[in-house]
């Protein structure tokens, strides 16, 4: 279990940091709906992933989800 939880941070900090970064970059020149495009990035990313390998497509976009929330609340955070 440990070593699943540990390839899944490793996963989500070596796709789901660059693929947010990505997700920022467009979804701030999009004035309205900011939140709606960043979020369908990312679980644009995440579904990405069934053309790599299939069989784990669904929690690649159940972990884009958490990560977008996640990245959306520190914002809330930041009172940015």
């Amino acid at each position: 279990m440990v070593v699943v939880f540990l390839l899944s941070l490793l996963g989500n900090f070596v796709y789901g940091l660059p693929a947010s970064l990505v997700a920022e970059g467009i979804s701030m020149k999009v004035l309205r709906n900011r939140r709606w495009v960043s979020g369908l990035i990312h679980i644009g990313f995440g579904a990405l992933t069934y053309f790599i390998y299939p069989g784990i497509s669904l929690p690649a976009v159940c972990c884009s989800v958490i990560f977008f929330l996640w990245d959306e609340r520190m914002k809330m955070d930041d009172g940015s």
